[in-house]
């Protein structure tokens, strides 16, 4: 006979105040994978500001070297240029860089506006509110994107002849 283990669920059916369903479940401190590649990301678009940091660096000695110092500035802009883009997602190992892919393949398409209607944003939507309407708590939120284009009805017919 198996020894029965006091129910930790209070009279409601919601476990008592620092009782948890699964005591054996992911140890405090530690984080999620969604939180882990988040940091990833992170420390990607990082690298990349510092690579863009280096670049700007020798090219300046370069110039030094090659006695043009007059073009140090120009490669100043474009590394700077760089790193904004990065930030911007436009360019980079982010996620944000992956919805604007998106974003611009739809642009491309002449379903642009029936899609950015069928998800409640205006026919001739621009890139910032797009981003703001799939942003959720400091990320982008793919899974509602991904349902969106599942459920715009050029897609879901598609998607059914494909099947």
């Amino acid at each position: 006979m198996t020894k029965q283990l006091p129910n930790p669920r209070a009279s409601s059916g919601r476990f008592a105040k620092g009782q948890s369903g699964n005591p054996n479940g992911r140890p405090k401190g530690s984080s999620g994978h969604a939180a882990e590649l988040r940091r990833q990301e992170q420390d990607a678009l990082k690298l990349a500001a510092n690579t863009a940091d280096v670049i700007a660096k020798t090219a300046r000695l370069a110039m030094v070297e090659i006695e043009m110092p007059e073009l140090t500035p120009l490669f100043d802009a474009i590394c700077d240029g760089v790193k904004d883009e990065v930030n911007a997602g436009q360019i980079g190992p982010s996620s944000l860089a992956s919805l604007r892919a998106g974003y611009d393949d739809l642009q491309e398409s002449e379903l642009a506006g029936a899609f950015f209607l069928h998800v409640g944003l205006p026919a001739n939507c621009e890139w910032e509110v797009f981003k703001t309407h799939y942003w959720l708590r400091g990320r982008i939120d793919f899974k509602r994107h991904a349902n969106d284009l599942r459920h715009f009805p050029p897609i879901a017919k598609a998607l059914v002849d494909a099947a």
